[in-house]
């Protein structure tokens, strides 16, 4: 039997090539990650391409307990735990598409092999209307808030309009609030020190929050494990 590591990899694997082949209508950027995948997965352990694809990683739970997991597979599982909250799809638990595991599990699945440290920092996605954007960026900064066993991490959604920032947040609110699995592990309410309503995770104390230009602030202080800049747009 295959280990879920394996099988990731081989559907991966199998999706870029249909991609490669035009057997999937994809824009030439698109066609061009595909063939990075392809290509850096044959790079895998030359002494000049320092990075792995999904490998066993540990980590040190409350209690000295030791979870072992595949940083892929973890993600695209915790993607599971949600339900879609609009649409033919709407109470239905989410499961991820195969667009969704090639985005996701490359962020996530590339790590270097001595440090284990992500190999990608920064991601543009580009999709058409009613492609699940705002729900798939929410259910990252879930994730971001409350995967890794960071306190006081913090995550937000910027837009130049504070109104363009409602649809990944209240997203998240939602998806977490519907959850069987989560919804008691995040809480949602005005806080005065940050002036205005955040979603936080109750175990780490980490926090989403909103930022636009309509703030009207300045200056620095924020110090963001994750941020979406949402409605960009490149003339």
């Amino acid at each position: 039997m295959k280990k879920r590591k394996d099988l990731i990899l081989e559907e991966l694997t199998d999706y870029c090539h249909d991609v490669e082949d035009k057997k999937i209508i994809a824009c030439q950027k698109y066609i061009w990650a595909c063939q990075r995948f392809l290509n850096d997965i044959k790079r895998i352990g030359s002494d000049d391409f320092p990075y792995v694809f999904n490998p066993q990683m540990f980590m040190n739970l409350d209690g000295g307990e030791i979870e072992d997991y595949y940083p892929a597979d973890r993600y695209l599982g915790w993607m599971g735990l949600f339900k879609h909250s609009k649409g033919e799809l709407a109470g239905q638990p989410k499961v991820p598409v195969i667009y969704e595991k090639f985005v996701y599990g490359n962020i996530y699945g590339w790590v270097h092999r001595d440090t284990y440290l992500r190999r990608f920092r920064r991601s543009y996605e580009q999709l058409a209307r009613k492609n699940a954007k705002s729900q798939d960026k929410a259910i990252q900064s879930l994730y971001e808030i409350s995967a890794f066993g960071e306190q006081m991490a913090e995550a937000y959604v910027a837009a130049t309009k504070k109104a363009d920032t409602r649809h990944v947040w209240g997203e998240a609110k939602w998806l977490y609030n519907n959850s069987e699995y989560l919804r008691d592990s995040f809480t949602c309410k005005f806080e005065q020190d940050l002036m205005q309503v955040v979603i936080r995770h109750k175990k780490s104390g980490s926090f989403f929050m909103r930022l636009s230009k309509d703030d009207k602030k300045t200056g620095d202080g924020t110090c963001p494990q994750f941020m979406c800049l949402d409605k960009v747009f490149v003339a």
